[in-house]
């Protein structure tokens, strides 16, 4: 998903696929200025997300890594206007494969 800082918009209507589906696996950019710019708060969006028990992972195409993101903050400190990152958001029993 990638839809220039409409991320929490999107999430928010996804709330039963949230409820129908507790396995899921989803890639989203994470983009905090352009959050910020559409209205949305990216800390609140992070901790929405693990609240709804996904794991958070950064996809860093330059090394090809998957890193999992214990610090939230490394992310939120990425808040200048071309600074975002892609992430897989797993939530499941098996993790994703590759990881």
């Amino acid at each position: 998903m990638d839809i220039q800082g409409a991320e929490s918009l999107a999430f928010e209507g996804m709330q039963e696929v949230f409820r129908a589906n507790p396995n899921l696996i989803i890639l989203v950019e994470f983009w905090p200025w352009g959050l910020a710019q559409a209205g949305s708060d990216p800390a609140k969006i992070l901790q929405d997300i693990r609240a709804r028990e996904f794991h958070i992972y950064e996809l860093d195409g330059d090394r090809r890594r998957v890193l999992p993101v214990h610090d939230d903050n490394v992310l939120l400190g990425r808040n200048l206007e071309r600074h975002h990152t892609n992430l897989l958001l797993w939530r499941g029993n098996d993790l994703p494969p590759g990881i």
